[in-house]
């Protein structure tokens, strides 16, 4: 006779098809009525009693959560104020917000100058001047003054130039993925050395100016001007063209930046610190000015 087989039984609870997930239990039969059962995460005391974390201990105002808070806070303060002392004296976020400060009629403007810089007379900056006693404190945002240096311009030619140029190669079937990384590292590559170099110039011809840094990394990015129109002119196909609107656009970048230099290289104002020059010094600048404005050709054809 074959042994009796015997079948397991469960040892769990069978929920009821009432029971949902979050939601009140039903009373079953034979419970007390006018007793509510509720969920354990519903009720943070029946919660605490079965060992169970209660869902008020995950909320932002718990005591844990704010000390997070409190620690994030003073961690992002002390990163601030470590920026400031080791990074303000040559970059700050004011100066920041004044190369910045741009209205869209500036913006008009200032592109025409640099396209057609020839007519223009007055390439002098205005002083800030104190409201108190009239002394003057700094040179005017960009948005009050056309001859103030930005960088907002510059910025967003040295993009429209990297997008450009990639469409370019896009339209002639030549776009490879690593064109915008090479493009992008050549031209920055470019400014800071050009960058390097004048500054390296001031620094031997003694030439020293406030804000000096920040308005001659502004004056290298107004060349990708030029390069936005010389690339456009390639869509003609014609190669004389382009020739010609490069040795254009070249001629009216140098003669912008000769023009728009020579407050900070040839100090006449109140706010240079050496205005007082010999007629010696004055002859060495000259020349190192014509010197950034020749220097742009060089730089425009590495770029183009």
């Amino acid at each position: 006779m074959p042994p009796k087989l015997y079948h397991p039984q469960p040892t769990h609870a069978i929920p009821s098809p009432n029971m949902r997930t979050g939601s009140r239990y039903e009373p079953q039969p034979g419970f007390p009525a006018g007793v509510s059962m509720t969920s354990p995460y519903e009720n943070p005391n029946m919660a605490a009693g079965m060992g169970m974390p209660s869902t008020a201990s995950y909320l932002p105002n718990s005591a844990t959560a704010q000390m997070g808070f409190q620690l994030g806070r003073n961690a992002v303060n002390a990163g601030h104020e470590y920026v400031e002392q080791n990074f303000g004296k040559w970059l700050s976020t004011t100066q920041l917000h004044h190369y910045f400060s741009v209205t869209n009629s500036y913006v008009v403007a200032k592109l025409l100058l640099i396209i057609f810089p020839w007519r223009r007379r007055s390439w002098t900056r205005k002083l800030k001047r104190s409201e108190m006693n009239g002394s003057a404190e700094g040179y005017c945002a960009p948005g009050e003054d056309l001859n103030s240096p930005d960088m907002y311009i510059p910025l967003m030619a040295f993009v429209t130039h990297l997008l450009l140029i990639c469409a370019l190669a896009g339209i002639q079937d030549k776009f490879q993925p690593e064109l915008l990384g090479l493009r992008a590292s050549k031209a920055c590559g470019v400014v800071f050395f050009e960058f390097l170099a004048t500054r390296l110039g001031c620094y031997l011809l003694n030439i020293s100016n406030q804000s000096q840094v920040l308005d001659l990394l502004a004056f290298s990015g107004y060349k990708f001007i030029g390069l936005i129109l010389t690339s456009l002119s390639r869509l003609a196909g014609m190669p004389w063209f382009t020739r010609f609107t490069f040795l254009y656009t070249y001629l009216a970048t140098a003669f912008f930046l000769l023009r728009s230099l020579k407050y900070a290289v040839l100090p006449e104002s109140t706010m240079a610190i050496n205005a007082t020059i010999t007629s010696h010094q004055r002859s060495r600048r000259i020349y190192f000015l014509f010197f950034i404005a020749a220097s742009q050709i060089l730089f425009m054809y590495i770029l183009l």
